[in-house]
């Protein structure tokens, strides 16, 4: 069952994000002193407040038991009057975006390979556990001041954000995403698009999976080649990847199984 109201142990720093039916607040934990998220989900769904919360436990509960050093911990988690309240500690490190520093094609060719293995790792984690991330991008991506990669964003609160708006495609309710059983298959398809677009230094594919199509993944295509060189190893990985099983493609069920063909693959090569 979901906890008590622990709002009064955390303190409110500042605002993060403030969205329609949602905001995201940096806390920090009183007795530990720990940086966290804290995410506010407003239940405002006409249906079964107890079939609401149920949905949510589904979620939530899978996420509790995730151990892993690099992916942030869920602390807390209660249900208010008005309120859904779930509480993430996530290390200090500044997310990865196109326009800052981009360990994935300025590093040496080892730290380059432990980035991509290690971004790889935290999806395989996840599915583990059946929990699947959805909305996997660079940004979910963090760097600490040693270099350490972290998943910033696991996905969680965006889950429960479609469950709210009942969009959410693996519990039965409306279709969102095409294919919806392979969710897992997806989390891999949007992993590979963020990593490559970071190895080559500018965006492959939108971020909105569904609008994804053959036209886009030949420009994808043409773009990876380009700069890993038409007889990459990890380019044909990567194309793999995003084809998925949306495209009649064989791809991946899961990051674990991904995984795996990752770890076949010779380092890439140095960028000039």
């Amino acid at each position: 069952m979901l906890g008590i109201d622990r709002s009064g142990f955390y303190e409110i720093a500042e605002t993060i994000a403030d969205r329609d039916g949602h905001s995201v607040y940096a806390v920090r934990e009183i007795t530990l002193e720990a940086p966290g998220q804290l995410y506010r989900i407003s239940l405002t769904t006409t249906g079964s407040h107890e079939a609401l919360l149920s949905r949510f436990e589904n979620i939530v509960l899978p996420f509790a038991q995730l151990r892993h050093s690099q992916v942030p911990l869920l602390c807390d988690a209660w249900v208010s009057e008005d309120f859904f309240d779930m509480v993430l500690l996530i290390p200090v490190c500044k997310p990865l975006s196109l326009k800052g520093p981009n360990p994935f094609r300025d590093a040496d060719e080892a730290t380059r390979m432990y980035f991509l293995r290690e971004s790889l790792d935290f999806l395989a984690a996840m599915h583990d556990q059946e929990i699947t991330h959805c909305h996997f991008r660079e940004d979910c991506l963090g760097v600490d001041k040693r270099g350490v990669l972290y998943l910033h964003n696991p996905g969680i609160a965006e889950r429960l954000i479609a469950v709210q708006r009942e969009e959410d495609d693996d519990l039965g309710s409306s279709a969102r995403l095409k294919l919806s059983a392979n969710m897992k298959s997806i989390d891999v398809a949007c992993w590979a698009n963020s990593v490559a677009s970071l190895l080559i230094g500018r965006t492959v594919l939108t971020y909105e999976y569904e609008e994804w199509d053959e036209t886009e993944l030949k420009k994808a295509e043409t773009a990876i080649f380009g700069d890993l060189g038409s007889a990459s190893a990890l380019g044909k990985f990567l194309m793999q990847c995003l084809k998925g099983r949306m495209f009649d493609s064989v791809g991946y069920n899961s990051a674990r199984e991904a995984l795996k063909e990752l770890d076949r693959i010779p380092p890439v090569p140095v960028f000039k």
